[in-house]
């Protein structure tokens, strides 16, 4: 059957595109909700980190910096505020007004499509009618005008009873004949008021679809210009927030807190103390079953090879010194890398001697208790700490290194420039060197007179020359491992280390086993 309703396509043209705008505004909706979601999700992360870091800050101590990495914090709460109250604006002044406006138009849409249908049913079923009245009504005339032709032939030879019955039967047959097509003249007639119904209800059902797509994208005009006013405020609150973090980064002051670190340094950071074990020989141990020759003969090679090392490790540390007064005479030809290789080598050396010179000493009593002489007296003495553990007996030595203030200052400088070429002030006096690197220091010391064991050659005006054997008096000791005193009538500075404590009656033996 062909279609009556085939030539309407206005209706379905617009119909179609009320739906593809409906499929658009519900993919909007999806990602705008979307956004909702992430802003306050975001929001709730920035919060965290904010909670995060101010936890973290409660920690560390009130400074320039602290308090801009407060500010900071301040700022991701304020900022984690502003993403979650975005997020909520989007979901109350967009998404919500624009689904309630969206889900009446559906009905409003339903309504009109619901009249459009039974209009457009209406004619087609007039169609279908008139098609079947007029099948009915062929067959009924084509028996009718047979039955007529019937009635013509017979009625000269047919009785009068015959006759009679033709003349009944043509006529039910015409009176049933106009009956359908009477009818058939009606239905047909009504096509007309069905179809201008249906022409009608479709022209309403297109001006009204028409009205809510106009409804539509008004609505949608003003959801974006919504949300664009929400995104402005948003960036304006933002940028004000980046502003205040601007302000006070730019009132920061990070030589304010180097010059802070490095009075802390130098009040909390004077020194480090080391412990190091020092070597437990089963011949020290006088109550083992060892020979009184063979535990003497064991522990002199042992003396022999720690002097051996000390007067390497002395060697090293003498040559390095040297090295660092090169650089600081040729700095041209030095960078901050050497210096600090330089410098690091230095502390090993020094280190080194210290914890050989502890081993000497500790071995050097052993022997003297052995062969029944006086014990020898070093200021490392008061350094050797002895412990038992699990029935074996440790020695450690403590080893103290002073930080100066000159080397903080000095490292920090070098850090903060950044400067290729190095100047004189960035290197350490290598007179005194030791300042920045490892010493012995006793705790108490009541001997006022040491013994030189090895040679030094002074490098500046105010130190001694030393030569062994040389007696010096020691009128003050220093923790940076640098003494004063006098020898031979002349006074200035010489390294501990080169030296040992002597009473009297020790200068006086000459049976002493030395450094």
């Amino acid at each position: 059957m062909k279609n009556p309703l085939a030539g309407c396509m206005a209706y379905q043209a617009l119909k179609e595109y009320s739906k593809n705008g409906d499929n658009y505004c519900k993919q909007l909706l999806s990602i705008l909700q979307q956004r909702t979601s992430l802003e306050i999700t975001y929001g709730k992360g920035l919060e965290k980190l904010a909670n995060k870091l101010a936890k973290m800050l409660t920690k560390i101590k009130v400074s320039y910096i602290h308090r801009t990495s407060l500010c900071v914090s301040e700022e991701l709460k304020s900022e984690s505020d502003l993403h979650r109250k975005l997020g909520k604006a989007i979901q109350t002044e967009a998404i919500n007004p624009m689904n309630r406006i969206l889900q009446d138009h559906e009905k409003k849409k339903k309504t009109v499509d619901n009249t459009v249908e039974k209009a457009a049913e209406a004619v087609t079923s007039n169609w279908r009618q008139q098609l079947k009245a007029k099948k009915k009504l062929k067959e009924l005339t084509k028996d009718h005008e047979a039955l007529f032709r019937d009635t013509e032939s017979s009625h000269p030879l047919a009785s009068p009873k015959s006759k009679k019955k033709f003349l009944r039967n043509l006529e039910k047959s015409a009176i049933k004949l106009a009956k359908e097509d009477e009818d058939y003249y009606k239905k047909n007639l009504t096509a007309c008021e069905t179809r201008v119904k249906w022409e009608q209800t479709l022209e309403n059902g297109h001006q009204s679809i028409l009205d809510l797509e106009k409804d539509r994208l008004l609505l949608l005009c003003n959801t974006l210009h919504r949300y664009s006013q929400l995104l402005s405020h948003f960036g304006q609150s933002l940028i004000a927030c980046h502003e205040k973090v601007h302000s006070v980064v730019a009132e920061a002051e990070a030589d304010k807190d180097v010059q802070m670190l490095v009075n802390e340094m130098s009040v909390t950071a004077a020194e480090t103390k080391l412990e190091l074990l020092l070597t437990d020989y089963y011949e020290e141990d006088m109550m083992s079953l060892i020979e009184k020759e063979r535990r003497q003969t064991a522990i002199k090679a042992k003396i022999t090879r720690v002097q051996t090392d000390l007067e390497k490790a002395l060697q090293d540390k003498t040559g390095l010194e040297r090295m660092l007064q090169a650089y600081k005479e040729t700095p041209q030809f030095s960078d901050a890398k050497n210096i600090n290789d330089t410098i690091a080598q230095l502390n090993e050396a020094t280190l080194k001697a210290a914890l050989l010179q502890a081993n000497h000493f500790k071995l050097g009593s052993a022997l003297a208790e052995i062969e029944k002489k006086p014990k020898p007296t070093h200021f490392c003495n008061d350094c050797i700490s002895k412990w038992k553990e699990k029935d074996c007996l440790h020695s450690s030595v403590t080893i103290i290194c002073p930080i100066t203030m000159k080397s903080v200052k000095q490292n920090l400088k070098m850090k903060n420039t950044g400067e290729s070429g190095i100047s004189s002030n960035c290197l350490p006096e290598t007179g005194s060197s030791t300042n920045s690197t490892t010493s012995l220091q006793p705790e108490n010391s009541e001997s006022r007179t040491c013994r030189a064991v090895y040679d030094y050659h002074a490098e500046r005006e105010d130190e001694l020359c030393l030569s062994k054997g040389d007696v010096i008096v020691i009128h003050h000791k220093d923790k940076s491992g640098w003494w004063y005193g006098s020898r031979k009538g002349k006074q200035g500075n010489f390294p501990a280390t080169y030296v040992e404590e002597v009473t009297l009656a020790t200068d006086r033996s000459n049976d002493e086993p030395s450094l």
